[in-house]
């Protein structure tokens, strides 16, 4: 029968990976006595192949359970409850089972009056990703979403309040595998490939569109549901200027080296020219009959733009030479060694490409690239349309880009194979079909296929916004990102819970104030094989932890702290008042919060009220670094951070430098500037052996909003790190 059970899950069921008994059981031992007389509740967890119901009912009278609790959660199958309170504790097939009207979603109000319920939840909660080939729009371009870094790359992301496109730090990369099937929606004017529970950017009907923007789990899309595709907007940086660099080159009569400085040009000009260049223009490589290169830059054009052509070189400042032509065109060459050094750095037909710093300016500015772009390469088509080509594949995404944030509006490209004008051979073309009066603001998802798939997906987090621009397929579309709902819906009920998450959850903006707050910890173990269907085991790598709000002995466990500070050993930041540790293993028993004094100074301090933290010889003199000795009041306003403590300390402190007639006392200086906060910024695996008793949480690089996202030592990005500061 449980065979049987087994066979069944894989067939309706194959694209979990599940949690395997031993790591249940290796975690849940540490917890005993927090599940008697109470009842667990294991949500999205199917008894028929769930680890998390075998070991509950396996154990349920040694743990002197109140009752057993699991949902089964299936979108095409029937879906039920599963109920135990007593009976044969090793028959895990015993229990009252009871169908379910929804589909067992957590989210889902008969779950709901489960979950309030229960005392404990217990569970691997589900995830949302996308396909291996799915891309992300990033700062550096588009990049298949497995290969982003999110140390360097920021992800394009819409404001959901404004529709306002905003680049966008991810704070976690999701990567969990898959075997089964994914929804695959797809048309001309969108193609997503994401897990069933992924979050779609969806509205249900048009009298919602500018209404808070919904999202709805891709299995329960419906296909009259619709996807934006425009009415986006963009605010980009504004600039006066733009310069080509200074170099050298040969005078023109006297062949000696001379300096041409650097040239200073008008930079809605520069850039309609620029964006002209790139549409009709190249640079050639050509050596001259004295072995030297000749540095031209040449644009071919029709003769009815002549004026045109002659005015916008004119503008930026340099002048050319006219071939005229039978076929009705013109060359237009300009000599310049400058001009060609600039230009050259973005490639020939197939290599083009807008530089990134161009792309991130206003609107205004981009119109002007944009102007150039469309006056060499664009075609007025007789419906109405404009046709825009290109056989760079950089260069027609850079375009789209440019489409999108000027006139916010989704656009495609196309691939098509025809003959090239630069050689007359057939190649790859790739093109945009656009109107820029389009009235269709919205495409209708339909009805999803469900296609085989074995491999990981992946997803971000997002800082902000919880919508990115992705392409699968090479159509692009706005797409929700991975959220975190199920753990804000447990502290809302009030619920304690062991769950399993990403390990990188602790960086999370809604995850990570839970830990600051100390209203969650990390568990024991580290889950790191699950499971499948199949009976083969699928390793995780260690991206996974254990998380709970029960009260573990762990938390209460403190690290042993041996080392002492140095300033060589532990740097400060660039940008940050902290010092930077490398190893959790190596954080300074001496580092705390504290007061300078001279040594002089501290002599008329009464003995046994302050202790000495640390010192150090700076210019020839001992400084001491001082806090008030344990039992007394003050050291409890320290160890409580009472409001107002720090004045009531440094004011004592002064009294105390006061009675002391050797001293200079205008010389003393503010007691502020002799206060340190005794901040270190460690690696995030601190959490796995963090004591609420021993140190208390300043915060993250995001919480914190760093100057340029990280800390810096030396100029040197360092990686991501928790502040933290010794409880006195």
């Amino acid at each position: 029968m449980a065979n049987e059970n087994l066979h069944k899950a894989k067939e309706a069921k194959n694209d979990e990976f599940y949690t395997q008994l031993s790591d249940v059981a290796e975690e849940l031992r540490h917890y005993k006595e927090h599940f008697k007389g109470k009842v667990v509740f294991c949500n999205c967890d199917d008894p028929s192949w769930s680890a998390f119901w075998r070991y509950f009912h396996l154990n349920f009278a040694h743990l002197g359970l109140k009752k057993l609790i699991a949902t089964h959660y299936d979108r095409e199958q029937p879906t039920y409850k599963m109920e135990y309170t007593r009976g044969d504790d090793n028959n895990i097939e015993v229990g009252i089972k009871t169908p379910l009207e929804g589909n067992g979603d957590f989210r889902n109000q008969e779950c709901l009056d489960l979950l309030d319920e229960c005392d404990v939840v217990v569970t691997n909660p589900p995830f949302s990703c996308y396909s291996s080939d799915t891309e992300v729009m990033t700062n550096h371009g588009w990049k298949l979403i497995k290969d982003v870094d999110i140390s360097k790359d920021i992800i394009m992301s819409l404001n959901p309040e404004n529709k306002q496109i905003e680049m966008v730090k991810a704070v976690d990369f999701i990567s969990s595998p898959v075997n089964g099937k994914l929804y695959h929606f797809h048309n001309q004017n969108m193609d997503f490939c994401v897990t069933g529970k992924h979050r779609m950017y969806a509205y249900h009907k048009l009298s919602n569109s500018n209404g808070p923007i919904p999202f709805v789990n891709a299995e329960d899309v419906k296909k009259t549901y619709l996807l934006p595709l425009k009415g986006f907007s963009w605010t980009g940086k504004k600039k006066e200027s733009s310069y080509l660099p200074e170099t050298t080159q040969l005078e023109q009569y006297s062949r000696k080296e001379i300096t041409v400085p650097k040239k200073q040009m008008p930079i809605k000009d520069w850039l309609e020219f620029f964006g002209f260049w790139l549409a009709d223009g190249c640079w050639r490589n050509h050596i001259n009959t004295y072995g030297k290169r000749d540095y031209t830059i040449q644009i071919k054009q029709s003769k009815k733009n002549e004026s045109y052509v002659l005015d916008l070189i004119q503008r930026i400042g340099f002048t050319a030479s006219i071939s005229r032509k039978n076929d009705g065109n013109n060359n237009y060459c300009i000599y310049s060694k400058q001009l060609w050094e600039y230009l050259s750095q973005f490639g020939r037909s197939a290599d083009k490409y807008i530089p990134r710093e161009y792309l991130e300016l206003d609107i205004e500015l981009l119109k002007c690239l944009f102007k150039g772009y469309l006056n060499g390469d664009g075609s007025k088509c007789a419906d109405g349309h404009y046709h825009l080509s290109s056989v760079s594949k950089t260069l027609i995404d850079n375009i789209q880009e440019l489409i999108l944030k000027i006139y916010g509006m989704i656009t495609q490209v196309r691939m098509t194979e025809r003959k090239h004008s630069y050689d007359d051979k057939f190649g790859i073309c790739y093109d945009i079909n656009v109107t820029f009066e389009r009235n269709t603001e919205f495409s209708k998802y339909g009805v999803a296929d469900k296609v085989p798939y074995n491999d990981n997906v992946y997803c971000l987090t997002l800082e902000r916004n919880h919508i990115m621009l992705v392409r699968h397929n090479g159509v692009i579309g706005w797409c929700g990102n991975c959220f975190r709902e199920y753990v804000a819906q447990l502290m809302k009920y009030d619920k304690k819970f062991v769950i399993i998450g990403n390990k990188n959850a602790i960086t999370y903006k809604e995850f990570f104030p839970l830990l600051k707050d100390n209203k969650a910890w990390i568990g024991y173990s580290t889950p790191s094989e699950f499971g499948t269907p199949e009976g083969t085991t699928k390793k995780i790598n260690g991206l996974c932890r254990w998380f709970t709000n029960l009260d573990i002995k762990k938390r209460h466990e403190k690290l042993i702290l041996w080392k002492n500070y140095t300033p060589e050993e532990f740097p400060k930041y660039d940008n940050y008042d902290a010092i930077n540790v490398d190893k959790v293993s190596n954080i300074p028993c001496d580092y705390c919060e504290s007061w300078m004094v001279t040594e002089d100074e501290f002599k008329a301090f009464p003995e046994g009220e302050w202790e000495v933290t640390r010192t150090e010889e700076k210019e020839g003199e001992k400084r001491l670094f001082i806090i008030p000795a344990a039992g007394t009041e003050f050291r409890k306003l320290l160890h409580e951070h009472a409001a107002g403590y720090r004045e009531k300390i440094e004011k004592e402190i002064s009294k105390n430098m006061q009675k002391n007639i050797f001293i200079d006392n205008s010389k003393t200086g503010d007691l502020q500037d002799r206060y340190h906060r005794g901040v270190l910024g460690v690696p995030i695996t601190f959490f796995n052996c963090f004591s609420p008793e021993q140190f208390r949480i300043v915060g993250n690089e995001y919480s914190l909003a760093l100057d340029k996202g990280r800390g810096y030592v030396h100029g040197k990005r360092m990686y991501s790190r928790i502040f933290i500061q010794k409880i006195l």
